[in-house]
């Protein structure tokens, strides 16, 4: 039933009207059921409602996974950077050396 307030104003495959979804909602429904289009019971609002707050906590939970890679990126990061001063730096270190070899003999 929640299909039916959804219904209007989308246009189907070859830019029919939403009257045809309509009207599949209400083949659907039960005998005993009035379908009234955009008219929704409590019922269908709850389960909406704990839909919505279940896709809340899974996308919490991508957004601290995130947070967790960025943060393990950003340590690599400032491990490169450090290894690659320390490179520079032996490799400075090591030439002056070889040339004050070199010079001395």
């Amino acid at each position: 039933m929640d299909g039916v307030s959804l219904a209007f104003g989308i246009a189907g495959p070859g830019g029919r009207p939403a009257r045809r979804a309509i009207s599949s909602v209400v083949e659907r429904a039960p005998d005993n059921c009035i379908v009234v289009p955009g008219l929704q019971s409590r019922l269908a609002i709850k389960a909406r409602q704990t839909k919505l707050a279940r896709l809340k906590t899974v996308l919490d939970g991508v957004e601290s996974r995130l947070d967790q890679a960025r943060e393990i990126d950003r340590v690599r990061d400032n491990e490169r950077a450090r290894l690659r001063e320390e490179m520079d730096y032996d490799y400075h270190r090591w030439g002056t050396l070889e040339q004050e070899n070199t010079r001395m003999r």
